[in-house]
């Protein structure tokens, strides 16, 4: 009944008033998450007296109560990625995780009031959160500009999977076990900034109706895994996240899915992926002529990547033959030898999400980590070569790879005759992604655990993003190409000369084992590409405005 009345109440409103442009469900959208940011920062006050008086049992209840809002508005993140570092970062963000001083938010405060049960020494963290709060606010009232649909569909996009991709899997609340209530919050306040959309004249009605039944279908779901905290409660509270049994956490990963490629649908009806604007409607603001160099800029780098992606199957051929003699040095000289290729293009992810995670997931992307059927690529064979000395097991995984690796070849080749999602702004959104995941996750994980080649994902990831940038320079003003020129530099030359200093840039092998990088040089690569992010979303404004 409660899905009628929902669908009804949709089908009414579209018949009494004007169907919105995106500009204007983007405000509906922002103003959605203002309201949020206000709620938020009236609910800080109890937390900020509880640690203050040092009140253990009140600060627990200001705590749970705390929460809420903020999970809603995490959704755009990627527009403040500073202020959610500082609102709602987890140590793994950090160079040395819970021992970093840029370390703040409402983890910290979460491990000093369970973990810990102390709350000495915080009250100036709780201060520094609350002021991180008034900043958010501030900063959503203000920002027309930056709040586009386009920002507003990718972070939607972009957090419904994570939820089931990353967050179920993990302990996202570690200490409070308060996970659920993050993802039914994730997932109200994407919708908060979705549904507006749903509105518009270019969502079609089967869309709208698929979309609004997977919602539906997501909370009662929910409410029968949590049946004591209502999905749509403004309270905290949740049921205890390790008394969840594998069975209910897959359901949540289905649905979670199910709502994330929904989404995508509404992505893709509104026809404009990421920003572009169709041909022939009136506001266009790319010239047919721009359109064909951006597709040309495209194709560029693809071709580049198909090339890396042929030298790959090269270099699993010759691992695969040396497995056959089973020499277990050999092989990881040979498994070192293979990695860099796949890790250039991980740049384009996104446009061939399955085919990354059958090459180059990791165990945590998977609800069981290694125990799951579903995991496979590169890291199941550097398991196999390093930790277990398992000869037989990395050839059954390499053998699965190379042919992954084989539809990955044939997918590239196909984006260069049109086929595909490969767009100028996707291409640009990935090398933004990229450019943040490094120092935001890989800097402070081991990315490379048991071969310690962490420090070759690096350089290669910077090497994608380079490949796939250089086609556009051209096109950005002097200013724009000098920063990004700089931010690629200064990048390059700290893995090249300070972290990496004894192995050549191009095609060495022999690098500096990531356990042995100390935490100043850590920093530096995290800092340089933060600015390599930085000066690409500058670049990405520039370009598509």
């Amino acid at each position: 009944m409660r899905f009628l009345a929902l669908l009804l109440v949709l089908l009414v409103q579209t018949a009494l008033a004007h169907d919105p442009s995106p500009a204007e469900a983007a405000e509906t959208a922002r103003h959605a998450f203002v309201d949020q940011c206000h709620a938020q920062q009236a609910l800080m006050p109890p937390l900020l007296t509880a640690i203050r008086n040092q009140d253990l049992s009140a600060a627990k209840t200001a705590y749970v109560a705390a929460r809420p809002p903020y999970e809603q508005i995490e959704t755009l993140a990627l527009i403040f990625p500073e202020l959610d570092a500082a609102i709602d970062a987890r140590p793994y963000a950090y160079h040395t995780g819970e021992d970093d001083p840029l370390w703040a938010g409402f983890h910290l405060l979460e491990r000093a009031i369970y973990r810990d049960q102390r709350l000495q020494n915080v009250y100036q963290n709780a201060l520094a959160l609350n002021d991180s709060v008034n900043t958010l606010c501030l900063f959503l009232e203000n920002a027309v500009d930056v709040y586009s649909p386009s920002a507003i569909m990718a972070g939607s996009i972009a957090l419904a999977f994570e939820v089931p991709a990353k967050k179920v899997a993990s302990e996202e609340e570690a200490w409070s076990e308060l996970s659920l209530m993050i993802f039914r919050n994730n997932w109200r306040g994407i919708w908060s900034q979705v549904e507006p959309f749903l509105h518009t004249p270019k969502v079609r009605n089967e869309t709208r109706l698929r979309v609004t039944r997977v919602y539906q279908q997501l909370q009662r779901v929910y409410n029968m895994i949590d049946p004591e905290n209502d999905f749509f409660t403004n309270k905290g509270g949740a049921r205890v996240y390790s008394t969840i049994p594998v069975s209910e956490r897959k359901d949540i990963i289905e649905y979670g899915y199910k709502f994330a490629t929904a989404l995508e649908q509404v992505r893709d009806d509104l026809g404009a992926e990421l920003g572009e604007e169709e041909e022939g409607e009136e506001d266009e603001q790319v010239s047919r002529n721009e359109k064909q160099y951006m597709r040309d800029a495209v194709v560029v780098g693809l071709s580049s990547f198909v090339g890396f992606c042929e030298e790959q199957q090269r270099t699993l051929d010759m691992l695969c033959s040396i497995l056959g003699e089973r020499n277990l040095t050999s092989a990881r000289f040979a498994y070192a030898k293979a990695r860099p290729e796949y890790e250039r293009i991980e740049v384009m992810a996104a446009d061939f999400p399955d085919l990354d995670a059958n090459i180059d997931a990791r165990p945590y992307a998977y609800s069981r980590g290694e125990l799951d059927n579903e995991w496979k690529g590169f890291h199941e064979v550097e398991r196999a070569l390093y930790r277990d000395d398992d000869i037989d097991r990395a050839i059954r995984s390499a053998d699965v790879l190379k042919g992954d690796v084989d539809a990955l070849c044939e997918t590239l080749r196909a984006g260069i005759n049109g086929e595909g999602t490969f767009s100028a702004k996707r291409t640009f959104e990935g090398m933004i992604t990229l450019a943040y995941e490094v120092p935001a996750k890989k800097i402070s994980s081991e990315e490379e655990t048991w071969s310690d080649l962490s420090v070759m994902i690096f350089r290669e990831n910077l090497k994608g993003i380079w490949t796939l940038l250089v086609p556009f320079l051209d096109r950005l003003p002097a200013h724009n190409m000098k920063r990004l020129k700089m931010a690629y530099r200064m990048a390059r030359d700290t893995l090249e000369l300070v972290v990496d200093r004894y192995n050549d840039w191009d095609t060495g092998l022999n690098f500096m084992p990531y356990s042995k990088v100390p935490v100043w040089e850590r920093k530096r690569i995290s800092d340089a590409f933060y600015e390599m992010a930085h000066a690409l979303v500058e670049a990405r404004e520039t370009m598509f405005g």
